[in-house]
C-alpha cells in the first residue's frame, strides 16, 4: 500500500541501502528524502531494473533522483518550468531549479558527462499545460517529488494527475509524492503558491483514475503512534537544516523533519501510484 511518511521507513536497511546510492549518502530523519526512496522503491518493485526504460520526471530541479536513474541505465526526460515564467524566479533564487544544472554531480564525479549527456534531455514544461508531445503513451514511468502541491489549487494538481497519465505506455507507472493534511479533511491549505491534500481529494482521484481503467495502490493513512511520527516541525523549520540518521531507539525528535506546519495547517509527504493496466 502507499503510505504517509513515516519514522519506521527510515530505520530498515533497504532505506539505508537506498542512501549509499544517492550522492550525498547522509541519512536523514527528513521527508523529501523520504520520498526520493519511496519514488525509487516503487519504481524499483514495478520495473524489476531501469535498464533501457523510459522516464519522464516533472519539476524536478536539481534532485538528485535524475543522475541516479541515468546511472541505473535508464533514458530520462528531466523536465521542469520555464525560467522564463514569473512562477520560477522564487525556485531558481533558492537553488531549486532544473536550470541552474546538474553541474554538481557531474564534476564531482558521481556520474560521467558522457553517459548524462547521452542518457539525459532536459525540457521545459508547464505542469498545468502538458505539451502534446509529451501526452504520447511512450514512457515507462513518471514521477515527480513536492510538485503537485505548487500548481496553484488542489483542482489543479488533481488535473495535472489525470493528464499526465496519456505519458504512460501500458503497463507504466507514475509515482508522485506531494503535500497531505493529516489533521483534517475539511479545513487545508489552499493558495496560489501551495496546498495542501486531504483525504477526500484522494478519495475522488482514486474514483476517477479507476472510472478512466487505470489501477492505483490503495492508500494507508494511518501511522504508528511514536513521538516522531507526532512531532511537527514549526516556521523555521528548524528539522529541515539538522535532520539526522537515527534508530528507533536513539533520536532526538527536535532534528527530525517528517510534518510541518503551514499556515496553521499540519502537513506530511504521502506517495501514491498508478499503473496503466
Amino acid at each position: 500500500m502507499s503510505n504517509l511518511c513515516n519514522h519506521e521507513d527510515f530505520v530498515t536497511k533497504e532505506y539505508e541501502d537506498f542512501c549509499n546510492m544517492l550522492f550525498c549518502k547522509h541519512k536523514r530523519i527528513h521527508r523529501k528524502q523520504w520520498e526520493f526512496y519511496v519514488i525509487h522503491k516503487k519504481l524499483s518493485e514495478h520495473l524489476c531494473n531501469f535498464d533501457n526504460k523510459f522516464g519522464l520526471g516533472f519539476a524536478v530541479g536539481e534532485e538528485e533522483l535524475v543522475p541516479l536513474f541515468v546511472k541505473l541505465n535508464a533514458s530520462i526526460i528531466a523536465s521542469d518550468l520555464d525560467p522564463n515564467d514569473d512562477s520560477s524566479k522564487d525556485w531558481i533564487n533558492s537553488s531549486q531549479h532544473m536550470s541552474n544544472g546538474f553541474a554538481k554531480y557531474i564534476n564531482s564525479g558521481y556520474i560521467e558527462k558522457d553517459l548524462f549527456e547521452k542518457k539525459c534531455k532536459l525540457e521545459y514544461i508547464n505542469m498545468n499545460n502538458i505539451p502534446k508531445q509529451f501526452l504520447n503513451n511512450e514512457y515507462d514511468f513518471i514521477w515527480s517529488s513536492c510538485a503537485l502541491e505548487h500548481l496553484g489549487s488542489i483542482q489543479n494538481g488533481l488535473d495535472f494527475i489525470i493528464n499526465s497519465l496519456k505519458c504512460l505506455k501500458k503497463g507504466g507507472i507514475a509515482v508522485h509524492t506531494t503535500e497531505f493534511n493529516f489533521k483534517s479533511n475539511n479545513e487545508t491549505l489552499e493558495t496560489k503558491s501551495c496546498v495542501s491534500f486531504r483525504k477526500k481529494d484522494f478519495d475522488w482521484l482514486i474514483q476517477k483514475v479507476e472510472s478512466l481503467g487505470y489501477y492505483i495502490e490503495p492508500i494507508n493513512y494511518n501511522r504508528p503512534d511514536t513521538i516522531v511520527n507526532n512531532y511537527v516541525d514549526k516556521f523555521p523549520y528548524k528539522g529541515s537544516t539538522s535532520a539526522i540518521f537515527f534508530d528507533l531507539n536513539n533520536y532526538d525528535v527536535l532534528k527530525s523533519h517528517i510534518n510541518l506546519e503551514i499556515n496553521g495547517h499540519c502537513s506530511t509527504s504521502i506517495y501514491f501510484v498508478i499503473i496503466n493496466k
